[in-house]
């Protein structure tokens, strides 16, 4: 509940005793607001005014406690498109990323696009996400793939997903003959492919 100073002041007449005719130190009242301020979250304050944002450290400091929000932030990261054993000579036309992370869970999106291939060896897969993903064993989280273009490879569906302790999307890939997602081939990607993908995953 907010300490109101104007009661607080109240209690006081001006030569700084109680209204019972005890005398106390003029300024205790004020020093209660303060420090009472002080112990608040930045930018809250004790009468309820300036309430601006509650800020969170910098560096994470984690709770055990599962129902205390223990961090919040948001920031970019660079998209890359890649192979599982290597990736090299690329440039983009379009490097996008934002994410946003609450406690243990972080929502992202990119849109990623190439102007040069450059040599994929592997299968294709998105590097860079921000946070490594929970280290769980099979724990695999599905993307969106809201959007691809220019494939070397007809695509009906493409789709991905994140698996445990990875800060990784491995891509898949259906095609009309193949109806079963498969990993996509690095023959996949050509020198203008893109995606926009979203989603949203639990961080280590």
């Amino acid at each position: 509940m907010p300490i109101d100073r104007a009661w607080l002041t109240s209690l006081q007449d001006d030569s700084g005793s109680n209204l019972d005719g005890s005398v106390i130190d003029k300024d205790l009242f004020t020093d209660i607001a303060d420090a009472i301020d002080d112990a608040l979250p930045e930018g809250v304050t004790s009468d309820g005014t300036d309430v601006t944002a509650i800020a969170f450290s910098a560096a994470q400091v984690p709770s055990a406690d599962p129902n205390t929000l223990d961090d919040y932030q948001e920031g970019s990261w660079t998209p890359v498109i890649g192979g599982v054993t290597s990736q090299t000579g690329q440039a983009y036309s379009i490097q996008i990323g934002r994410y946003t992370k609450i406690g243990n869970r972080c929502h992202f999106e990119c849109y990623v696009l190439l102007s040069t291939a450059g040599t994929i060896t592997g299968n294709v897969l998105i590097r860079g996400l921000p946070f490594t993903a929970k280290n769980l064993a099979n724990l695999f989280v599905a993307v969106a793939v809201g959007f691809w273009q220019n494939l070397a490879t007809a695509a009906v569906a493409v789709t991905g997903y994140i698996g445990p302790g990875s800060t990784t999307i491995f891509m898949n890939l259906t095609t009309a003959a193949i109806a079963t997602p498969a990993p996509m081939a690095n023959t996949a990607i050509g020198n203008s492919s893109g995606f926009i993908i979203a989603g949203s995953y639990e961080v280590d």
